[in-house]
């Protein structure tokens, strides 16, 4: 049977969305397949005829698998049976990747909190997650259509509406990693906020401390009669009025908590994440 250009072309080129077209002789279905070991995608090109099923995929299965077992394919099985099995491989593996987005999310948040993040790392997840969401944002209406074309006996309703009940959490699962992207965003100009009023209020703190010892020193190095260092009571007295001055103004910062602050935030966070 010949297979129409278009589908030889999407099966040459490859990066295909998940898709499903209907042809006068046959049925052409692009799904995903990801791998929980090594975070690879694998593009598959299902031909569906009356009578047979060609599989085509753009890589080879899992290390010591082969498409045939990793799909749950055997000769035993009916037709429609081997569709059912291809998407319900696929959705799962689509659920299990989704699953490790939103938990990368959540260590991302928590890097974030403890102060140990890079942003690059939130560039490469939002890229993974923008590359994730647009292989599987075609199964749904394509397991749809093909619904619609199929004849199915109850107890293959059944294993399909299975299958339409997994890939709506999908649809959810998708949509909560998206909004949960955002708010990373958020967070993580939030906590840069947060640490960058820290350190100027650290700053703050110390420039404030030092300014009587400022006022003292240019005071004392006016002209005086006797200076300081000549008067052997009166260096003594200097030296004390600016040390107490600062002493006074750390004494009375350090009681309005000013530098206790930006670590206890810290340490709160270090704990709960720990």
């Amino acid at each position: 049977m010949p297979l129409h250009p278009l589908t030889l072309e999407d099966c040459r080129k490859g990066k295909q969305r998940s898709k499903f077209e209907v042809y006068p002789e046959y049925l052409f279905v692009v799904m995903h397949y990801f791998d929980p070991f090594s975070n690879a995608i694998a593009e598959l090109h299902v031909v569906i005829t009356h009578e047979s099923l060609i599989f085509l995929a753009n890589r080879p299965a899992s290390e010591g698998q082969n498409w045939y077992h990793l799909l749950n394919l055997n000769p035993d099985l009916t037709l429609e049976q081997c569709i059912h099995n291809i998407f319900d491989v696929c959705i799962d593996s689509a659920l299990g990747r989704a699953a490790n987005i939103t938990e990368l999310i959540y260590e991302a948040e928590t890097l974030i909190l403890a102060e140990k993040f890079s942003p690059e790392f939130i560039t490469k997840l939002k890229r993974n997650a923008t590359h994730f969401k647009h292989s599987v944002n075609g199964v749904f209406p394509v397991l749809k259509e093909l619904l619609e074309l199929l004849e199915l006996n109850d107890d293959s309703q059944l294993m399909f509406m299975n299958i339409l009940d997994h890939q709506e959490r999908l649809r959810e699962e998708t949509e909560s990693i998206h909004t949960e992207l955002l708010a990373l965003f958020d967070t993580y100009w939030g906590a840069m906020s947060t640490s960058t009023n820290n350190q100027l209020k650290r700053l703050t703190v110390m420039a404030t401390t030092i300014i009587p010892l400022a006022f003292w020193t240019s005071f004392f190095g006016m002209n005086f009669q006797f200076l300081p260092f000549h008067e052997r009571w009166f260096f003594g007295l200097a030296l004390a009025l600016m040390l107490g001055s600062v002493l006074g103004v750390f004494i009375y910062l350090k009681r309005q908590g000013l530098f206790r602050g930006g670590l206890r935030i810290n340490k709160v966070v270090q704990q709960k994440f720990k």
